[in-house]
């Protein structure tokens, strides 16, 4: 008795098991391997924030805006800017702090800082898909490469001939910009992202015998899509 009742129990697991793997094996064949991408927004407004990373006197906030129309599916035109709010970075509130208390005056170098920006270009969107957290839900995202070229109005931030302290005053400069990002769907018309850039300003620069200025910076958006 106790010998059929393990074999009894044996049967059962191995149609259970079989019943499934049959349930898997049709679900499979109903999912296409290959399919056209459901969201296919023409065009949409991001409102973006980041932090530029590679300053050393100063820690640059950038808060703007950014429209893209997509010309096809995977390639499309964009409108970029934003304005920059500057602190004084932990360094240079140190070394202010060192000035004070020197006999002999601390004297910074020249600097500049980007205090806004406006850019148009191309967006390439090659890369749509999805993924899924804890196999519960299954997320929309894309991958894109921005690049844009436009105008930059620059800090500047130099010592006269005469005079040790730094001077600020403002100067224009041609800029161009290449960036990565991505965006992940929330719904069919919202997605949060996030994008590096970096950027490149040309012209009068602070720093001595400079004429191109670099920045990279790192941004999170909220973009409606339609």
């Amino acid at each position: 008795m106790k010998n059929l009742l393990i074999l009894f129990i044996l049967l059962s697991s191995v149609v259970t098991l079989e019943a499934k793997y049959k349930s898997a094996e049709e679900l499979s064949r109903d999912i296409p391997i290959i399919s056209t991408p459901k969201l296919t927004q023409q065009s949409g407004i991001s409102f973006k924030m980041g932090r530029t990373l590679n300053t050393t006197y100063t820690t640059d906030y950038q808060f703007g805006l950014n429209y893209h129309y997509m010309a096809s599916s995977f390639l499309g035109f964009v409108a970029d800017g934003y304005y920059m709010l500057s602190t004084k970075s932990d360094l240079k509130k140190q070394l202010e702090d060192l000035d004070e208390n020197a006999t002999t005056k601390i004297t910074l170098p020249n600097y500049s800082t980007n205090q806004a920006s406006f850019n148009i270009g191309i967006i390439f969107k090659p890369v749509y898909g999805k993924i899924t957290f804890f196999s519960e839900k299954i997320v929309h995202f894309n991958l894109y490469f921005l690049v844009m070229g436009g105008g930059a109005m620059v800090n500047l931030y130099k010592k006269p001939t005469d005079s040790k302290e730094l001077v600020s005053s403002t100067s224009f400069a041609g800029s161009t910009s290449i960036a990565i990002g991505q965006n992940y769907y929330l719904t069919n018309s919202l997605a949060v992202g996030f994008e590096v850039i970096d950027e490149f300003t040309f012209g009068e620069q602070a720093k001595d015998d400079a004429t191109i200025n670099q920045t990279m910076s790192l941004k999170i958006s909220v973009n409606y899509l339609f």
